[in-house]
């Protein structure tokens, strides 16, 4: 995409991986061979400075295209306004990212892009699963990412290679900070500017919420004419929860409410016709945003949720699976590689998964109590499982709908037929990890998706199926293992609320 682009690049991301010469690269030979060609990037400042000199970071790697290319280039960076004042001084490095991230993820170019809740890094390009859509021809969509980014950019830092000298200083941060000399090709002048001098770094909440609300607003009610060939629809929902805008969350719960009005609406018409649905859910950090858990445990919808696996096993697991109305039999997996990204990593991070666990087994035993376990016979229920694919970590994220065709329930064999499989009609996909983080702290930017198109839906099942190939139930059993113990630091750390931050 980037290779062939000839008018517009705009990419938003996290961070880009400091290993990533090969897209630096490509943007650098497609701004050579298409002069008209113009190339703006988004991430966020604290995780894009997050190295420190003489280190490289995203934003030395930017800075070289920014140079060369001065006035074709524009790269910000965004830094949420909820860590200011004291805390802002006495936050170490790396952990004053838990107080919000830029978190949107977007590649477009020309009138392509993707969709994605993945980074630009080698790991999700080799063995980390995720989740890609990819628009190959979607002008108008191209527009309306442009537009949020430059909306955005009023609110972030440009990076300046030669920053003016009449930048005042309280809006200037130098990227070799703290005395540290900065290698990078002796340009030692290199510095983040806030862009807008009359708005105020760390308080434009406000005015950022009455900006954004306008600009969606603008963009919901604009005319485009009516057509009869269209099979799908895409609603961006933009969620900045520091910023006070909360439009995935409202969207989310209306999905998971017509969800449980689907399913209830079946009962009452005696569970004979159609319109039955199946949620299938998941997020490779299980910690779902609270008014999402209590809707997935209210409701008599059917749900399979998919969690990451959060540790090594050194012995065999055991993994329950509900095969009849007589009770689970027993199967196991051999040990295998982690497939949360934060297992076994340095300081206090390695208590994450330890944390995740501690969040999981919670909502295992609150939709025990609540009678919603699940049936494999009736497949109704909550069915809780973890991916795990040896040698690799999981970062898929979102949610689907699909049509459930209600199966009849036979004496005999004792084990139900299995199930059709899956033919979603909608999904929501995006950067959000559906968990309070995401909802109340960090930038994110998700997609409604519905559709009608056999060939999408179609696609839409594959992809379901593909994660599914790879998952274990999870039950009582495995909370008890020695590997799934949680320390007291774990639970002291949920306990004073650093769930939020997960």
């Amino acid at each position: 995409m980037i290779r062939n682009a000839k008018r517009r690049i705009t990419i938003s991301t996290l961070y880009i991986g400091v290993e990533q010469q090969e897209l630096i690269e490509a943007v650098r030979e497609a701004l050579t061979n298409s002069p008209a060609l113009k190339v703006t990037f988004i991430s966020d400042l604290l995780r894009g400075t997050r190295e420190p000199f003489p280190e490289p970071s995203t934003a030395t790697l930017l800075l070289t295209l920014v140079a060369e290319f001065p006035e074709r280039v524009e790269a910000y960076f965004y830094r949420s306004p909820k860590l200011r004042g004291l805390m802002e001084k006495i936050v170490p490095r790396r952990f004053d990212e838990g107080w919000g991230l830029w978190h949107c993820k977007w590649y477009g170019a020309d009138d392509e892009v993707i969709f994605t809740g993945a980074n630009l890094s080698d790991s999700y390009f080799t063995n980390r699963q995720d989740r890609y859509y990819h628009l190959r021809n979607a002008p108008i969509i191209l527009s309306y990412l442009q537009s949020l980014l430059r909306l955005y950019s009023s609110y972030s830092y440009r990076l300046h290679p030669n920053p003016p000298p009449s930048a005042s200083p309280h809006h200037l941060m130098p990227l070799a900070r703290g005395g540290h000399p900065a290698h990078l090709g002796g340009n030692q002048k290199a510095a983040l500017l806030w862009r807008e001098p009359s708005i105020h770094p760390r308080a434009f909440a406000a005015h950022a919420k009455a900006t954004l609300t306008a600009f969606q607003r603008s963009w919901r009610e604009m005319k485009r004419g009516r057509r009869i060939d269209i099979d799908t629809w895409i609603w961006p929902m933009v969620q900045a929860g520091v910023l006070g805008i909360q439009e995935e969350e409202q969207g989310v719960d209306k999905v998971l409410r017509a969800a449980r009005d689907m399913e209830d609406a079946w009962r009452r018409a005696g569970q004979g016709q159609g319109g039955r649905v199946m949620v299938d859910l998941t997020s490779g950090y299980f910690g779902l945003y609270k008014k999402y858990k209590e809707a997935v445990l209210d409701s008599h919808a059917a749900y399979k949720i998919i969690a990451a696996s959060p540790e090594v096993s050194s012995v065999p697991v055991v993994v329950p699976i509900v095969v009849s109305p007589h009770g689970p039999s027993l199967t196991t997996s051999p040990a295998h590689p982690q497939a949360n990204g934060f297992y076994q990593s340095r300081g206090v991070s390695h208590l994450i998964p330890e944390g995740y666990t501690l969040l999981e087994s919670r909502f295992h035993r609150d939709l025990v109590s609540r009678g919603r376990d699940w049936d494999e016979r009736s497949q109704t229920g909550i069915e809780l499982t973890e991916w795990n694919r040896p040698g690799w970590t999981y970062h898929a994220k979102g949610i689907w709908l699909s049509e459930m065709l209600p199966t009849q329930e036979q004496q005999q064999p004792p084990a139900p037929p299995p199930p059709p499989p899956p033919k979603p009609f909608g999904t929501f996909i995006g950067s959000s990890n559906l968990s309070t983080r995401s909802l109340k702290l960090d930038v994110e930017l998700s997609n409604m998706i519905l559709t009608t198109s056999p060939s999408l839906q179609k696609a839409l099942g594959a992809e379901v199926r593909g994660l599914r190939a790879h998952v274990g139930r999870v039950g009582e059993s495995t909370w008890r293992l020695p590997e799934r113990s949680v320390s007291w630091q774990a639970r002291a750390l949920v306990a004073l609320g650093v769930e939020g931050m997960l």
